[in-house]
């Protein structure tokens, strides 16, 4: 493996050069989906297959659009070995970007390995995308988009589920409030609790892959400063302080209207007749 792939694992591991056993990695890339798997069998017919650190990214792919099969082996010498396992597809968009598919369409292929629609496969990968740039106009402080696309490309997922069996993908340490925005902006603003696997959970806990999780709503729920120290997503913390601001607006208007009210009438006067009612700001969204 490459030196700043093994100083990055040391870094985020917390551990020392000799405690990073996977040094070795094989790549293998393939034609189809099928053959991905079955390149798998012949991995873990020759050597044997290190029990929980097999991923499957194809079958469970990464929020920004990265596919691969990762298994770790021990090897002839009784060393850990990697593979890694994808099409030539795969590996274009893990080397150079989901930009790079566009290759591949215009070599006039109508659909992909498994038969998915490429229109359809287009959408899932910049979707991923158009949430960046939601986040760009939600955030106005450059240093703070910044700080939320890191979090989004480099914390570990988390896999959970809808009622309905929709699978939806969260950083590590997500909590029923992430998932209750990514469902919703109105459902996330409302949110009041949580099932999670039937049971109900607070608001802080921790979403672990494999939960079915429900999101409960109140209309007279609304987000609280505290729940920017559970939420890990920068869509959630996002809306959050978006609602904070906005009523920190409104009653900083309403304060202001109060104090103007008590100076015109200590005066004689009278806001109501002396300012047109056009010209009145009830809430904070009228102003320009």
């Amino acid at each position: 493996k490459h030196r700043y792939s093994t100083w990055r694992k040391m870094k985020s591991q917390e551990c020392e050069f000799e405690q990073v056993y996977d040094l070795i990695a094989f790549r293998a890339n393939v034609e189809s989906v099928a053959e991905c798997y079955a390149a798998l069998g012949v991995a873990h017919g020759m050597f044997t297959p290190i029990p929980g650190r097999f991923k499957d990214y194809i079958a469970l792919p990464k929020p920004n659009g990265y596919q691969s099969l990762h298994t770790t082996v021990i090897g002839a010498e009784r060393e850990q070995m990697e593979v890694q396992i994808r099409t030539h597809d795969m590996h274009a968009v893990a080397e150079f970007g989901i930009a790079a598919h566009w290759k591949y369409k215009e070599q006039g292929r109508g659909a992909e390995p498994g038969g998915a629609p490429i229109e359809y496969k287009d959408a899932q990968r910049f979707h991923w995308l158009r949430q960046l740039m939601d986040w760009q106009k939600e955030l106005r402080d450059p240093q703070e988009f910044l700080e939320s696309v890191k979090v989004e490309l480099f914390q570990d997922e988390v896999y959970v589920f809808t009622p309905k069996g929709e699978l939806r993908v969260f950083p590590r340490k997500a909590s029923p409030i992430d998932f209750a925005f990514a469902i919703h902006s109105d459902v996330g603003t409302h949110c009041s609790g949580a099932r999670v696997n039937g049971a109900i959970v607070p608001l802080r806990s921790h979403l672990r892959s494999g939960d079915v999780v429900e999101v409960l709503t109140d209309p007279n729920k609304h987000p609280s400063k505290d729940w920017l120290e559970y939420a890990v997503t920068s869509r959630a913390r996002s809306k959050i302080r978006a609602y904070l601001r906005a009523e920190q607006r409104e009653r900083s208007l309403r304060l202001g209207r109060e104090l103007l009210e008590r100076a015109m009438h200590a005066g004689g006067l009278s806001y109501s007749k002396a300012i047109p009612r056009s010209m009145r700001f009830s809430r904070s969204s009228d102003i320009g």
